[in-house]
């Protein structure tokens, strides 16, 4: 069988088309690959400056410290910290919930902040009034994402209604 000048030239022009979009489809999966490592480290470091924040500011610790004690009443100034200290941490869990909807995050992290949110409502129960209000304030009881769905399922477990 002669191939002739024509077929030849057809063969290369359709085996370089095929290696074209091969590289392309590479070139796409390295790119979500990039950009599913860029959220997961952005959101590691908002929570490690979130964490650094509390461990050298001897005030805002304090005030923590003293919120989870349900006995102990908070000064103005004190509840005004501490919303911001929930204001922070809640806009990591938006950044989560962002992250995971927009294909961005692994199920594995998103288990994390799942974890994360029930952790943070059992060890600091004044999340829980910042974080239902904040859910009030945004209808997130009426999203259909995972991290708000869970959010909110928690704050029912804890006697909360929406």
């Amino acid at each position: 069988m002669n191939i002739g000048t024509k077929q030849l030239i057809e063969i290369t022009g359709i085996s370089a088309v095929v290696l074209s979009l091969i590289f392309v489809a590479w070139e796409l999966r390295q790119s979500n690959r990039i950009a599913i490592a860029t959220a997961e480290t952005d959101l590691r470091s908002a929570n490690r400056e979130l964490i650094s924040l509390v461990a050298d500011n001897s005030i805002l610790a304090a005030v923590i410290v003293k919120a989870r004690d349900t006995s102990v009443q908070m000064n103005s100034t004190e509840q005004e910290i501490f919303k911001s200290y929930a204001r922070a941490s809640f806009n990591i869990l938006s950044q989560a919930n962002a992250a995971f909807e927009n294909g961005l995050l692994t199920t594995y992290s998103l288990d994390i902040y799942r974890n994360r949110i029930t952790r943070d409502l059992d060890i600091d129960p004044a999340l829980i009034n910042h974080f239902a209000q904040t859910v009030r304030d945004f209808d997130l009881h009426l999203s259909n994402t995972e991290l708000w769905n869970y959010l909110v399922d928690e704050l029912r477990s804890r006697g909360l209604e929406f």
